[in-house]
């Protein structure tokens, strides 16, 4: 194939990742073989309640939300026990005509009044169709090409009834069941799907489904097509739920292409053979018992592998969720079982950068910056049955389709109606936070030049999660101004924007990386507070060793607070600018350990000392170093170790700038404090003055005519008074680590050159629900707040 065509047709059942090179899984010794017991309970309201519970008024725990317990067993396979599935009753003859999947037969008319040359949709299709008829197409990166063309050209026949393209879509469909890389040569079988642990079940077992469905009945659909179809799809799923990679890890991309395979077998067959009854109540289960809770744990609708693995995730859900939704006896809300589907929608929209060319990157990705992926919000647009949420999915997939790496043509095709509008994405909240993955992003408005800032700390859910606990972002449009330079499987902490703990190898396996078990992190707190955004994240346990290996904890705390502020500066700044503030606290066993902060700028730096200037695109960021106080940033140059480690390898994607910027801590303490300040605006725009700010439990920088204060010795349990001077110019100061409506006393007076300001046990101020109090001071040092 082309290589050109096969870019546009790289998406939702594959992982399109041309630097994988074994099976694209990663085999480790998981922390969650053992229970890990309940996790640590810490005040955080502000966050939003859990979707299975009522709020109890008191926010949430780190770490997962139920009982759901991420990566079970070494990387082999789980013997599932599928005897409890009870098999599905076939619906009555004619009741449930094909097709099911996706599309009905009452819309095929309408979807051939749209197979014109005019609608970009249709000529992708037919285009790809046209190709795979005529070439001789060989099978990809485990049947993936074959996956693709068999899907597109089943439905090229199903809205022209050109024979051609039915009967080449069934010599595909074949193809996979009974080919190796050739089509005819008769290499594949039974056996051909166990290739690296299943991983090829999310094209072997989806493609030819989907013909079975959409092709039913045509002359090409040959009842030995039909009956070699059914028999390799129905032992392709039952194999892979005996020995398939992670077939109990419900959170990963490897578990949910064979939920597909057996969603999409299932509903393809019933009625033809009692192995579709059975598929069906198989797939009902994993949807009850093991997908539900898996996706309720990951509230917030992000994903942890990253996005570029999720449009394999919503579109395996939608499959389920479409075909059994409108089968006969079906419950037509079955997505409502699911608000990840909702849930998902607005992360997208939110993880957009700002100029919606890029987007976040949280995991593993081939190209960077991150492209998104439409394809599955075209799925769900598909399969969800409130016209709200399909038309909010529709508006996304159109804002996210890549034209470098679009989604499945078909799918496209099917979902993307031109009678349907668009409605305005860029709307609403200016913040969000994704439970799950403990993620948030805020921007300073919806504007296409606008800041934007993300913080993340994720327990361990899957595979291709990264190091990366605590890990922040700043983009402004679409420049990248702090970022994630790391190529694929440049998994190392120090290719992230996070904090290095180097032991010496006492106890950490990946020093200074962080390990991979660290279940217990999480957001802590956070809150939208309209001016400002302020979030917390706990991730301590990121740096711990094998809960087995009989090892102290090197790291014992591990806290970043990030505040972003969308108030006004001073003086005229260009549009979208925003002052980002990030404050750590670090707890190390022994005073000996280096601990250094590492970020990543996109462009390089121009500076000094403790000051540096990123100017990237149209945007600039000064960032400066106050704590530790008489500090020098060093600049370090990308891959910094030569490694195959993906653990600890450093290495830059290719266009990045791959240098990292690192603040290193002096020795002699187990406290180790940083904090760094960030004045974002366009390239025309001056820094903003920035200096330290000290006082009694507190400690804290003023940028410009704001103040940001932390409490020294992290969040306080019961109300303790605290102090601190600031010039009286700071007209505006946020104080953060309170105790979550804890009743304080407000006051300041003259003191020096500036304000001395008290904040009292007990009063008439109640802090936020995430611990923070705003206090606004006027001339004479006048001091108030709510």
């Amino acid at each position: 194939m082309k290589s050109k065509r096969l870019i546009g047709i790289l998406g939702t059942f594959s992982l399109a990742l041309l630097a994988c090179s074994s099976g694209c899984k990663r085999h480790f010794v998981s922390p969650f073989d053992k229970d890990p017991g309940p996790a640590p309970s810490f005040t955080a309201d502000g966050l939003p309640p859990e979707p299975t519970a009522p709020s109890t008024g008191n926010g949430a725990d780190v770490g997962p939300v139920g009982s759901y317990k991420g990566l079970a067993g070494n990387g082999s396979a789980t013997q599932m026990d599928d005897r409890d599935a009870t098999p599905i009753p076939d619906p009555p003859a004619g009741t449930w005509p094909h097709p099911r999947i996706y599309v009905r037969k009452d819309q095929i008319a309408k979807l051939k009044a749209r197979a014109k040359d005019e609608n970009p949709a249709w000529h992708e299709l037919q285009s790809a169709c046209d190709e795979t008829v005529t070439e001789k197409t060989e099978a990809g990166y485990e049947g993936e090409d074959w996956g693709h063309a068999s899907a597109n050209l089943a439905m090229c026949a199903l809205v022209t009834d050109n024979p051609k393209y039915a009967k080449a879509a069934v010599r595909y469909a074949v193809g996979l069941c009974e080919d190796a890389n050739k089509l005819g040569d008769g290499k594949g079988g039974e056996k051909m799907v166990e290739h690296a642990d299943g991983y090829s079940i999310r094209h072997r077992g989806v493609g030819p489904a989907l013909v079975y469905d959409w092709l039913y009945g045509n002359p090409a659909l040959t009842e030995a097509a039909k009956k070699k179809i059914l028999t390799r799809l129905y032992g392709y799923g039952k194999w892979y739920r005996k020995a398939g990679y992670r077939n109990s890890d419900a959170i990963g991309n490897h578990y949910m292409g064979h939920f597909a395979a057996i969603a999409a077998s299932g509903a393809a067959f019933a009625g033809d053979d009692p192995k579709g009854a059975e598929l069906r109540g198989i797939a009902r289960k994993m949807w009850k018992k093991e997908v539900l809770p898996a996706y309720h744990a990951l509230a917030g609708g992000d994903f942890p592998e990253g996005f570029q693995y999720a449009r394999t995730i919503a579109t395996s859900m939608a499959i389920y969720v479409d075909a059994e939704s409108r089968a006969p006896g079906g419950n037509p809300r079955l997505a409502d079982e699911l608000p990840w589907l909702r849930e998902t929608i607005a992360f997208q929209i939110h993880a957009l950068h700002p100029h919606e060319k890029t987007m976040h990157d949280a995991a593993d990705w081939s190209e960077k910056p991150a492209k998104s992926n439409a394809a599955p919000y075209f799925a769900i647009a598909l399969a969800h049955h409130d016209p709200a949420v399909k038309k909010k999915a529709l508006s996304v997939a159109r804002v996210a389709r890549n034209p470098e790496g679009q989604a499945l043509p078909w799918l496209e095709f099917l979902a993307d109606d031109p009678a349907e509008a668009s409605e305005d994405t860029r709307q609403g909240p200016t913040s969000y936070l994704s439970r799950g993955t403990g993620t948030f992003f805020a921007r300073t408005d919806w504007t296409k030049t606008a800041t934007w800032v993300s913080l993340q700390a994720s327990p361990l859910w899957a595979d291709h999660q990264h190091s990366d606990q605590g890990h922040f972002e700043i983009v402004r449009g679409g420049d990248l101004l702090f970022t994630d330079p790391g190529d694929y499987d440049s998994n190392a902490t120090s290719a992230h924007n996070c904090i290095l703990v180097d032991d010496g190898g006492e106890n950490m396996e990946k020093a200074p990386n962080q390990a991979i078990y660290g279940q217990k992190v999480g957001m802590r707190r956070f809150e939208d507070a309209g001016r400002y955004v302020y979030g917390e994240v706990e991730y301590s346990a990121a740096y711990d060793a094998p809960a087995d290996a009989g090892k102290a904890r090197s790291v014992t705390r591990a806290e970043r607070a990030t505040i972003v502020s969308r108030g006004p500066a001073s003086a005229s700044r260009s549009p979208g600018s925003a002052r980002v503030v990030v404050y750590d606290r670090i707890t190390v066993r022994k005073a000996s350990y280096q601990v250094t902060w590492a970020g990543h700028p996109g462009t390089q730096p121009k500076g000094s000392g403790a000051s540096y200037r990123v100017d990237a695109g149209a945007s600039s960021a000064q960032i400066t170093a106050i704590l530790p106080k008489d500090t020098k940033f060093k600049l370090v140059k990308e891959p910094s170790i030569k490694t195959d480690d993906i653990f600890k390898k450093d290495d830059p994607a290719k266009g990045m700038l791959g240098l990292r910027l690192e603040n290193v801590s002096p020795k002699g303490a187990t406290e180790r404090r940083f904090l760094h300040v960030f004045s974002v605006g366009g390239q025309s725009d001056a820094a903003l003055v920035a200096e330290g700010i000290t006082g009694t439990g507190v400690e804290g920088a003023r940028l410009d005519n704001e103040v940001y204060v932390f409490t020294k010795d992290g969040a306080q349990t019961k109300e303790a008074a605290l102090s601190y001077e600031a010039p009286e110019a700071t007209t505006f100061h946020v104080v953060s680590g309170l105790v979550p409506r804890g009743k304080y006393g407000i006051s300041a007076s003259k003191g020096g050159a500036g304000c001395k300001v008290s904040i009292a046990a007990g009063g008439g101020s109640a802090a936020s629900s995430a611990g923070t109090l705003a206090i606004t001071v006027g001339p004479g040092c006048a001091a108030k707040a709510p």
